[in-house]
C-alpha cells in the first residue's frame, strides 16, 4: 500500500486515483501532494526513482493552460492537467519497474517520455469517463486558492465565475471556444451542434452549448 503525504490538502478524487493507479507498483512507495514545492521547478509532477516517490504540485497546476487554451474552461483544465500528471508519473514508475537499469539514466530517452505522455492521456480519458470535475469545496487546498482567484478575476472575467455553477452540471468546455481552437470541417461543426441540440451529447445551459470533459478529451 502506498503512502499518501499531503503537504497541501489534495482533492479526494486525486487521492483515489493515485491509490487505484499506483498501489500495486513496486517502484512507488509514496505520493506527495504539495504546492509550489521548491524542487519541482514549476512542473506539476515528477518521479524520484531513488525514493520511489511521485510528487504532484497543486500550486504549479494553477499556471497550466494547455487545455484552457484549446477550449476547456479554466477549472476543468486545471483538474484534468493534474489527472494527466499523475498518469504520466505513474508510467515512469512502471517503466522503471520493467527496466531497473533506467535508474542509471540522467535523462530518459524520448521514447520513454512519449510513452508517459500517452499513458497520462489514457488515464485522463478513462477518469473523465466516470467522473465529473469536482466542485470547489471538493478540491481541498486547490479549491481555496481558486475561490480567491475567482473573486479577484470577477470584474474582468465574469465568465470564470460562471464555471462554479456549470461544474455541477458536468459542463467543461463551451462549444464555441472548442470550435474556434480546433480544426473542424463545416460538416463536423454541424454534427456537434446538432447532437447537442438534440440531446445526444453535451449540455445546453441558457442557450449556450457545452461539452463534458470526456467528450472534449475524446475529440
Amino acid at each position: 500500500m502506498i503512502q499518501i503525504i499531503e503537504l497541501a490538502e489534495a482533492p479526494a478524487s486525486l487521492k483515489e486515483l493515485v491509490t487505484r493507479e499506483a498501489s500495486d507498483i513496486s517502484t512507488i512507495k509514496a505520493v506527495v501532494f504539495g504546492a509550489y514545492m521548491e524542487h519541482m521547478d514549476g512542473t506539476m509532477g515528477t518521479y524520484c526513482p531513488e525514493l520511489k516517490t511521485i510528487y504532484i504540485d497543486l500550486g504549479n497546476a494553477l499556471n497550466e493552460q494547455s487545455l484552457y487554451n484549446r477550449g476547456m474552461m479554466f477549472i476543468p483544465s486545471i483538474v484534468c492537467s493534474l489527472v494527466w500528471a499523475i498518469g504520466h508519473e505513474v508510467q515512469h514508475a512502471l517503466q522503471l519497474e520493467a527496466e531497473p537499469r533506467l535508474i542509471e539514466f540522467e535523462t530518459l530517452p524520448q521514447s520513454y517520455e512519449d510513452g508517459a505522455m500517452e499513458y497520462g492521456e489514457e488515464v485522463l480519458l478513462k477518469w473523465a469517463h466516470t467522473h465529473k470535475i469536482p466542485l470547489l469545496d471538493e478540491l481541498g487546498w486547490l479549491g481555496k486558492q481558486l475561490i480567491v482567484m475567482i473573486n479577484t478575476m470577477y470584474t474582468k472575467h465574469p465568465e470564470v465565475t460562471d464555471e462554479v455553477d456549470l461544474l455541477a452540471l458536468g459542463a467543461a468546455a463551451p462549444v464555441d471556444a472548442v470550435l474556434a481552437n480546433w480544426k473542424f470541417t463545416d460538416k463536423g461543426k454541424e454534427v456537434i451542434i446538432k447532437d447537442i441540440d438534440e440531446g445526444r451529447m453535451g449540455i445546453k445551459v441558457a442557450g449556450v452549448r457545452y461539452l463534458t470533459a470526456h467528450e472534449f478529451l475524446g475529440l
